[in-house]
């Protein structure tokens, strides 16, 4: 958080990641939670955006989430039926938490066309369907995202 701070001069709002990360698991919703990714390249310049790409996105995101404290966070998570972009799994001691999956699709600024954004949405969802049936997940709940960026901007998030 200290470098996204000092690299992009971008001070989150603490209040708002706050409720971000309460409505991702209390509403089951994250719309705020992209809504604040959002707000993060926003700040950074079109210098550090050259070559930009998903991974960048799931730091971020991954960054947020680690503050809550309330998962653990697992970027590239390797399960039987493939590797999931970003898994939070409830910690131990909080079992009434779902697991959260998310797919993360980025694409250039400039790049984008309603097939290239359909295209990227549907794998997301064909992925994400593949990795809810992985046998760690069997039994639990979980919920799963399919997230695509255009540039700075979330255009699609999907519920799978």
């Amino acid at each position: 958080m200290q470098i996204i701070i000092k690299e992009a001069k971008y001070i989150p709002d603490t209040k708002f990641i706050t409720q971000a990360i309460r409505e991702l698991v209390r509403e089951n919703s994250c719309e705020k939670f992209t809504v604040l990714i959002e707000g993060l390249l926003t700040a950074l310049s079109k210098r550090n955006s050259i070559k930009f790409n998903e991974k960048e996105i799931k730091v971020a995101m991954a960054t947020y989430a680690g503050l809550s404290n309330l998962y653990i966070i697992k970027s590239e998570y390797e399960v039987e039926n493939g590797v999931v972009d970003l898994a939070f799994l409830p910690r131990a001691d909080m079992p009434e938490l779902d697991t959260l999956l998310f797919e993360v699709k980025y694409i250039k600024k400039g790049n984008e066309s309603k097939k290239t954004i359909d295209i990227a949405l549907s794998d997301a969802i064909e992925h994400l369907r593949r990795y809810e049936s992985s046998k760690e997940f069997s039994g639990k709940k979980v919920s799963s995202w399919a997230i695509v960026f255009v540039g700075e901007k979330c255009v699609e998030r999907v519920k799978v």
